[in-house]
């Protein structure tokens, strides 16, 4: 089955904005049905669904939870790219102060 253009672009722009993402489409197994789009960034994982006539879904937690519900629905591409990518930029920052204080030799803080 072939990706829609929607699924094409959303994943073109996540990579050109994003490097080292990796991501994997899984197509529906009917016309009608849910494209799923895995997000790997480092460790950080996340999903989003795509049905036509119902738009993205965004998932952030309980991504291997039966029945989980999406934390933001939204049929507008846009929209999608900007909330993704907010949390991949999260996940940069944060990836990126760890990183500092293990080059640096600082002990990370305790829970002292």
């Amino acid at each position: 089955m072939t990706e829609p253009n929607v699924v094409l672009m959303l994943e073109s722009r996540l990579r050109k904005r994003f490097a080292g993402l990796r991501v994997a489409v899984d197509p529906p197994a009917e016309s009608t049905g849910t494209w799923w789009i895995d997000l790997r960034l480092g460790a950080h994982h996340t999903a989003l669904s795509w049905q036509s006539g119902r738009g993205f879904g965004i998932y952030l937690e309980d991504l291997d939870a039966y029945g989980a519900a999406p934390e933001l629905l939204t049929e507008d591409l846009d929209e999608a790219i900007a909330a993704v990518a907010k949390v991949l930029q999260f996940w940069l920052s944060t990836s990126s102060e760890v990183d500092m204080r293990r080059s640096n030799k600082q002990p990370l803080p305790s829970s002292r």
